[in-house]
């Protein structure tokens, strides 16, 4: 731990210099990667340290660092390689062993949050394991932080996430389902919370809604899209012609997983020109959620495009492409309103869309009540840091 000066004001006039142990906290996950939910979880995260530690030292090791600590206004350094050309690059620029030492002078490693052990894509398992051996060799306290486990269908993939949670000195999840699959795995004491960008301030509201829904698409077919997204553009041209409701296509990744390509391509088999408008992708998750608190309804397929949503008071429909989504919404108690991708018809959607403006008041006052339950879970993070604090 670091002991900076710090100066206090005595009654009499005079000061006191004396020394204030920092806590060095070194926090890990799918940062610097343009995905706009993992930058909330961040900052969520950031914002729950910075309530329950009296002088947090953070690092956030990020796969792009320079952006990670422009955005979040933190220190940052590079993940410990997982690929051959990182490896290389990490070598010959020092950076491995400059992150190396942040964890092994760290007093605390929080991994996550957010759905990093599933193996529908089997090498990240393998890159977040990684991140948590490394604090694991240094002696660094691991606490597990807001996570969605699974789905895991591999082995492998149970075996490793098995073993980095049985490191962990504190777990907590966003969902049941989670926690029933790491006690499935053998993983005691774990804690159901919420997802960390509940922690945020959402007291964003706009009395006055504008004509538009926010439409969010993510990369997330096997086989030709062409079908579905004519689907989707054609819902677009009804949202037009029968509600008078533009479409704002609202891109939440443009690296890997590019959104803008997907939404593109929906906008380009869209016949009214007017009807559809790209947003420009955006790092500042609060000006999307001040976006969609002018909006009518969110159609969302991003699990953060819904959490967005909740935290603008605006009822959604949720497409489903991943079990992490279906829990979300069952924890909304929005159930009633997802459908499955890619597996829904043009009649599905506006039946719903219909059935979300004829219940639109209720919906907003469940999506209240769900937000501020929610808040009230992933709160309790603080207590488990706090707990990290004491010992």
């Amino acid at each position: 731990m670091g002991l900076p000066l710090q100066e206090f004001a005595c009654h009499n006039g005079s000061t006191v210099t004396f020394f204030v142990k920092k806590t060095r906290i070194t926090i890990c996950g799918n940062y610097g990667a343009t995905n706009l939910g993992d930058e909330a979880l961040l900052e969520g995260i950031l914002h729950m340290v910075g309530r329950s530690f009296s002088t947090p030292d953070i690092t956030v090791l990020s796969a792009n660092p320079d952006e990670t600590a422009a955005t979040h206004g933190v220190r940052s350094a590079k993940l410990i390689p997982a690929g051959i050309r990182s490896w290389i690059d990490g070598l010959k620029t020092g950076s491995s062993r400059m992150t190396k030492q942040i964890l092994k002078e760290s007093d605390l490693f929080i991994l996550g949050g957010g759905g990093l052990f599933t193996d529908e894509k089997i090498h990240a398992v393998f890159i977040w394991a990684l991140q948590a051996w490394v604090a694991r060799r240094s002696g660094t306290p691991l606490f597990c932080l807001g996570q969605s486990v699974g789905p895991l269908e591999s082995r492998i993939g149970r075996w490793v996430t098995r073993k980095v949670f049985q490191w962990a000195d504190a777990v907590t999840v966003r969902d049941e389902d989670s926690k029933f699959l790491l006690e499935r795995l053998g993983i005691d004491g774990v804690q159901v919370l919420a997802d960390p960008a509940f922690a945020l301030d959402s007291t964003l509201l706009q009395e006055k809604r504008e004509n538009y829904v926010v439409l969010s698409v993510r990369p997330w077919i096997h086989g030709d899209p062409q079908i579905v997204y004519k689907r989707l553009a054609d819902f677009v041209d009804w949202l037009w012609s029968e509600h008078r409701l533009k479409t704002i296509l609202v891109p939440f990744q443009v690296s890997h997983d590019n959104d803008v390509q997907e939404l593109e391509r929906i906008s380009g088999l869209v016949s009214e020109a007017d009807a559809v408008e790209l947003f420009d992708y955006s790092a500042d998750f609060q000006q999307v959620v001040e976006l969609m608190s002018r909006s009518r309804a969110v159609v969302g397929m991003r699990l953060h495009s819904l959490i967005a949503s909740s935290l603008a008071h605006t009822p959604f429909i949720g497409l489903s492409y991943s079990p992490k989504v279906q829990r979300f919404c069952r924890q909304m108690e929005m159930s009633d309103f997802v459908l499955d991708w890619p597996n829904f018809s043009l009649e599905d959607l506006q039946r719903y869309f219909d059935q979300l403006l004829k219940e639109w008041d209720e919906l907003s006052e469940r999506i209240d009540q769900g937000v501020l339950k929610l808040r009230n879970k992933t709160l309790g993070h603080e207590d488990v840091l706090r707990d990290f604090q004491e010992h």
